[in-house]
């Protein structure tokens, strides 16, 4: 049986491509965090002559890799205000602003009780 030009036991069929990884658009080809992801733990570490279990083997080694390269930290980037990610949950889900239509106009109607029983259940597939 084919599944995704495989067969049933993981083997590509003859005359076939394996599938495309999805590309991303920050990774380059030329870019580090994509050309070790190839390689074996064994091969990284001669690359970048440190220690499996050890490390980096001086703090010499340590001060001037950091002067190179920088803090091993992810950059901080400015984050939406507490109010628009939560205004941002609402338009992810067509479900959600159809209940909080309905919702609204059970109130303009004068039937709050249903209002309030719209509001506070949550859709089954959250």
């Amino acid at each position: 049986m084919d599944v995704g030009g495989k067969e049933m036991n993981g083997t590509s069929k003859p005359g076939t491509s394996p599938p495309l990884r999805p590309q991303h658009h920050h990774l380059t080809a030329n870019h580090p965090s994509l050309r070790y992801s190839f390689l074996t733990p064994e091969e990284t570490v001669s690359c970048l002559r440190t220690d499996l279990v050890t490390g980096l083997s001086d703090h010499q080694d340590y001060l001037h890799r950091r002067s190179i390269h920088g803090l091993n930290q992810f950059q901080n980037d400015t984050s939406d205000p507490l109010y628009i990610k939560f205004l941002n949950q609402f338009k992810e889900s067509p479900l959600i602003l159809l209940l909080l239509a309905s919702a609204a106009v059970s109130v303009l109607m004068g039937n709050v009780d249903d209002a309030v029983s719209i509001t506070l259940v949550r859709p089954r597939g959250d």
